[in-house]
């Protein structure tokens, strides 16, 4: 389903639960903020397909709360481009554990484009499990998230 470019500024609690077979849907600029993402907006219910989310484009600049996945999690979840400047724990650990927990290393998050400050707040990445799901998510300096370790954060 594809509703990108539609000045969409908020989606209800379960408007997507009925939707049996999506298994794909792209929003796409428009104008979707965290704090508009309530709980279960993003619930997603029906068969056991790989669920891809395109969220790139938004005004998502602290990610999407874990509370707004209802039901299945997206496989794929894509936030390029949303002024994210940093991976809050509460929020990012809690998704990743439950795309890790669902989907295995197959399942990731598409991070290009945000201004990622990599700063003592992010310290969490390094140690977590799942921390492989973060994808092309790069700090402003220039470093990749991935490639972040203990010496990074050895003066937090």
């Amino acid at each position: 389903m594809d509703l990108g470019h539609n000045e969409i500024s908020s989606i209800s609690a379960n408007y997507f639960s009925g939707a049996q077979n999506l298994s794909q849907l792209l929003m796409p600029f428009n104008k979707l903020t965290t704090e508009s993402l309530g709980p279960e907006s993003l619930t997603f219910s029906g068969n056991e397909e790989d669920m891809y989310l395109d969220l790139a484009w938004n005004q998502l600049s602290e990610g999407v709360h874990p509370s707004a996945f209802g039901g299945r999690m997206a496989k794929e979840l894509i936030l390029s481009h949303n002024n994210i400047t940093t991976l809050n724990q509460e929020t990012f650990a809690a998704i990743l554990d439950q795309m890790f927990l669902e989907y295995g290393s197959d399942a990731y998050i598409l991070l290009d484009s945000n201004e990622l400050g990599c700063d003592c707040d992010m310290s969490w990445v390094v140690s977590h499990t799942a921390r492989g799901l973060l994808q092309q998510a790069e700090c402003t300096d220039g470093r990749l998230v991935s490639g972040l370790t203990v010496q990074d954060f050895q003066n937090c």
